[in-house]
């Protein structure tokens, strides 16, 4: 990449050569690692877990997975597929994306928040619910799954 640049005009190389050299948010950088690092290792653990029900489904370790993400986020009221009523905390977590900033908090909204959000592959919205979770609430979910500490 550095070889293409270098074969631009000068004035455009100027332009172009400090956002290369910008340095990201530690805080960012270090949520990135994170989101890779604790999913691999639920990915991983669920996999194990319900290695039997993929001869079926070979997404199904994903599905529970994300069913139980789910359950986190509402405290363990309702599940993936139904909830009987929408706790504060997933009220919090939700409105951390940017798809429902301005939107009300009510049961209507995040119902409807939720469905879209179903109606995309189990990779997508596994990657999007886990994205929701800060670091610290990641670590919690998976010592609470499975009492894996890191």
């Amino acid at each position: 990449m550095i070889k293409s640049i270098q074969s631009l005009p000068y004035e455009i190389q100027q332009k172009i050569l400090p956002y290369l050299y910008q340095t990201q948010n530690k805080n960012l950088l270090m949520d990135i690692n994170s989101f890779t690092y604790t999913k691999s290792i639920m990915v991983k653990y669920y996999k194990k877990k319900f290695k039997y029900e993929n001869r079926f489904d070979k997404e199904s370790y994903l599905k529970w997975l994300v069913n139980d993400i789910y359950l986190f986020i509402n405290k363990n009221k309702g599940s993936f597929y139904r909830f009987e009523e929408y706790t504060d905390n997933l009220y919090k977590i939700v409105s951390r994306s940017y798809n429902f900033k301005n939107k009300y908090k009510t049961f209507k909204n995040i119902n409807k928040f939720l469905k879209n959000v179903n109606k995309y592959d189990i990779k997508y919205q596994l990657n999007y619910l886990w994205g929701l979770l800060y670091t610290s609430e990641r670590y919690d979910f998976m010592y609470q799954i499975s009492n894996i500490k890191i």
